[in-house]
């Protein structure tokens, strides 16, 4: 049981760093629209503060991204 949960554990790292890696790319867009780093900050506070698995952290934070996501749209 312990090499199933490694693996997981595992494939979680990756997920984390896929994730990452698409919003560093995306970060210097969002700087010319502050509310969305809102988004970020919530996404680095409910990953690392209250230690959450990164199904609930796109369940959480999703709705939050999604509406200025639009405010933005609307801006443009």
């Amino acid at each position: 049981m312990e090499p199933v949960k490694g693996a997981l554990k595992g494939v979680a790292a990756v997920g984390v760093g896929l994730i990452a890696s698409t919003g560093f790319k995306m970060l210097k867009d969002e700087f010319r629209y502050p509310p969305m780093l809102i988004v970020i900050a919530l996404i680095i506070l409910a990953g690392t503060y209250f230690d959450l698995a990164l199904g609930w952290v796109v369940l959480i934070v999703a709705p939050i991204a999604l509406y200025f996501a639009r405010k933005k749209v609307r801006k443009l």
